[in-house]
């Protein structure tokens, strides 16, 4: 393994949110994934995948800059909502959000799209599916680049059975919870940003991808299913197979006040990586806001590195 690392300062100014060039929906099992793009159409893909609760806003600044070639090459951009999240179909009545059907989306996405190997990026719960995906299918990822995210969260086999039992017993106290209602998508936005350590104006395109107009005001459109506990997770040694089989380089991104399970992950795995290049970022968990023209820079050098 051969490690990289490097520490940047906040920027100055925010990148401009830019909305897609191009938006369309694809289906899968019958049910439609929204997707968004940015770039030219014959440009290298790369793939963008969300965080949990978030949606393919999440990248309303990244993507325009990695688009335009900031970094070195101009991309073709391609992000989604998964299903459940912006402006994707739910799930049907009776039916129940799994974290590990994300490889199975983006799987059947990449076929419909005729795309055979390409780098991935993903944030959060998108950059924990993007590690499993390309672990699974590592003919498919040429470079794997994770915000916020050294793999999936794990659970020891231990805990399973208490946890299982908690999860059972929340799941079905939550099926009676109703959204929330707020009077203004400003109100909307507030109450979005006073959860976490990301500025209001920087979620913006999130939160207003993930509104729609109700009587008195407006409400999330997100599955209200996705907030439903996990029943059962990964093991450290299943995660750890995931890592073993990963055969494209790997860059992480890592916010200063971002998850403190990222730090003690990567020193479990980072070593069976081929190429692992690491940078902290000055940043919360949606550093990637905060920090978009120093990502891009060091998505560039990345990507082209030999």
């Amino acid at each position: 393994m051969s490690a990289e690392s490097a520490s940047f300062e906040p920027a100055t100014l925010p990148s401009p949110f830019v909305p897609p060039e191009r938006q369309y929906r694809l289906t899968v099992d019958g049910l439609e994934i929204a997707v968004c793009e940015w770039g030219a159409a014959d440009a290298p893909p790369l793939l963008l995948l969300h965080g949990w609760l978030d949606n393919a806003g999440s990248f309303f600044s990244l993507a325009p800059l990695l688009a335009a070639g900031q970094g070195g090459q101009p991309y073709r951009c391609i992000a989604i909502d998964f299903l459940g999240h912006g402006a994707s179909d739910h799930l049907p009545a009776g039916a129940q959000y799994h974290f590990i059907d994300g490889v199975y989306t983006v799987h059947a996405l990449l076929k419909q799209l005729e795309i055979e190997r390409l780098p991935v990026l993903g944030h959060s719960m998108g950059g924990a599916l993007a590690l499993l995906f390309a672990g699974a299918f590592p003919e498919a990822v040429s470079h794997l680049i994770s915000v916020e995210a050294f793999g999936p969260l794990t659970r020891v086999e231990s805990d399973g059975p208490a946890r299982l039992r908690e999860g059972c017993e929340e799941r079905l106290a939550r099926q009676s919870s109703r959204k929330a209602v707020y009077p203004t998508v400003a109100d909307a936005l507030r109450v979005r940003a006073a959860v976490g350590d990301v500025p209001a104006p920087l979620l913006a395109p999130i939160v207003e991808r993930n509104l729609m107009p109700v009587p008195g005001g407006v409400t999330w459109c997100s599955d209200a299913r996705l907030r439903w506990p996990t029943l059962l997770r990964m093991s450290p040694a299943q995660v750890s197979a995931f890592f073993g089989a990963l055969r494209a380089p790997m860059l992480l991104a890592q916010g200063d006040r971002g998850m403190a399970q990222i730090t003690p992950a990567v020193a479990a795995h980072a070593r069976v990586l081929p190429r692992f290049v690491h940078h902290l970022l000055a940043g919360g968990h949606h550093v990637h806001l905060e920090q978009p023209h120093f990502l891009v820079e060091a998505i560039g050098e990345f990507l082209t590195a030999r």
